[in-house]
């Protein structure tokens, strides 16, 4: 009964080292993930018609920020991917690419007026993974670095709460 009322003793001493370690570094990482199946079935005397389909969809994203002193280095990389059988809509493909993404973000700067005001230079870097095909066509829309995006900027953020910023970017190259 015990165990269930009271937290472990190693988990709380994890906590402490772990809120040790974050307090004298300058470093902060994080990372999430996601998996999520989906499963639709149809039956064939549904008479408004459809395909019954398998999808999946996974995601990680992370971060790696610097802080210290008044140097501020904050990268993140997140990666998507759907997947989705086609049924009878597709005779050529048995699977369709549902959502494809794969974005890497980093801006450095120097924080400025009361700790909220962040001269930066920001780069984002898009593209996708898996190749992708029209319905019923051997036509490529999409493939790996085809396309890609890219963007570049200087400027200033400001973050007036620790969760939110507004971005003022007037030399930007995309």
């Amino acid at each position: 009964v015990e165990k269930h009322i009271f937290r472990d003793e190693e988990q709380d001493r994890q906590d402490i080292i772990r809120a040790i370690r974050q307090q004298y570094s300058p470093w902060y990482k994080e990372a999430r993930t996601l998996v999520q199946f989906t499963q639709n079935y149809i039956s064939p005397n549904w008479y408004k018609g459809g395909n019954s389909s398998l999808a999946m969809l996974a995601l990680l994203k992370g971060q790696i920020n610097y802080k210290k002193d008044k140097f501020v280095w904050e990268n993140t990389g997140e990666w998507r991917m759907g997947l989705s059988t086609t049924g009878k809509a597709d005779s050529i493909h048995k699977v369709n690419v549902t959502d494809d993404l794969f974005k890497l973000y980093s801006k450095a700067g120097y924080l400025g007026y009361k700790n909220q005001l962040l001269v930066s230079a920001a780069i984002e870097f898009q593209t996708t993974f898996l190749p992708s095909w029209k319905q019923n066509s051997t036509q490529v829309k999409s493939t790996f670095l085809t396309p890609i995006r890219y963007n570049m900027s200087l400027g200033l953020d400001y973050k007036p709460v620790e969760w939110g910023t507004i971005n003022f970017s007037p030399a930007t190259y995309q």
